[in-house]
């Protein structure tokens, strides 16, 4: 299989002006489980356009406890907060070579730490962080991405692309598939002028992204302009990705956007990841 990178983009929104907040609809996971008409009706709107929604993961029923999920993902971002607030030194010695595709990286704006799902060993993991809540939040974030892709299926291809696209992401295969811790650096002086980016799409099925302040913004195609997410209780920020787009024939929209802080000035902003991809990313290319 050809190693294909997470095509994502960290930069930051220098001066610029406030955008508007951006009308997401909601989907309700618990509902979804239960194959509720309008959830899994909103689930399809929001995927074709704008291709981003919230996830209510909030509540437990038999399937699924979104309530202890919620802790977990609360007490890994204070983890990720512990981890990154440790001096440079301290967080190289987790660096690993890039094409490694994991461990501790650094930028001017950013730095990360990744986790590959398919190949994750508890003695990767340093301290603060915890290898059983990184685990955990990867086992749930996958099956809550699979579930997403198994709502949508229905909905694409023919019959060969729908079962195609409904084994492509065993939890057991291999693929690219893993989470990312960010931490966005505060920038501390005012520039002049305006600084724009012209964002990204990710290169995945799907992904899903817990952040506690406002860092992501999508380019709205009605209006030409970027709209604001803001985080939302219980709720995880939700994104189709370019491999789903493929299968889909473009049924579904991978959203050009961008991650970074709205503000010059404000402090550093934490974010984590989980980034599904198929277990062979070049299949969905050529159906």
């Amino acid at each position: 299989m050809t190693t294909v990178s997470t095509v994502t983009t960290t930069i930051i929104l220098e001066s610029e002006k406030p955008h508007s907040s951006a009308p997401l609809e909601t989907v309700k996971y618990a509902d979804l489980l239960e194959k509720d008409a309008l959830e899994t009706s909103k689930l399809l709107r929001s995927c074709q356009s704008p291709g981003f929604f919230y996830l209510d993961i909030s509540g437990t029923n038999s399937y699924f406890n979104g309530d202890a999920y919620l802790e977990n993902i609360r007490s890994l971002s204070q983890q990720q907060e512990e981890y990154f607030s440790q001096p440079f030194h301290a967080k190289m010695k987790d660096y690993l070579d890039v094409s490694a595709e994991k461990g501790y990286r650094y930028a001017p704006d950013s730095e990360t730490f990744d986790v590959p799902a398919s190949s994750f060993h508890e003695e990767d993991i340093p301290s603060p962080l915890d290898a059983l809540s990184i685990y955990f939040m990867m086992a749930h974030a996958h099956a809550i991405a699979t579930t997403l892709i198994r709502s949508l299926s229905p909905f694409i291809g023919n019959e060969d692309v729908r079962k195609y696209v409904t084994s492509a992401h065993d939890e057991n295969d291999v693929s690219l598939s893993g989470l990312r811790l960010e931490n966005l650096l505060a920038e501390e002086k005012e520039k002049q002028g305006y600084y724009y980016s012209p964002g990204c799409t990710d290169g995945g099925s799907i992904s899903l992204r817990y952040c506690d302040e406002a860092m992501i913004e999508y380019l709205d195609v009605e209006t030409g302009g970027w709209a604001c997410i803001e985080p939302r209780r219980n709720c995880l920020v939700v994104n189709v990705g370019d491999m789903l787009r493929a299968a889909s024939q473009g049924q579904f929209q991978s959203p050009l956007h961008r991650v970074g802080h709205p503000l010059v000035g404000v402090q550093d902003r934490g974010c984590v990841t989980y980034h599904l991809w198929p277990a062979d990313d070049l299949g969905w290319r050529g159906r």
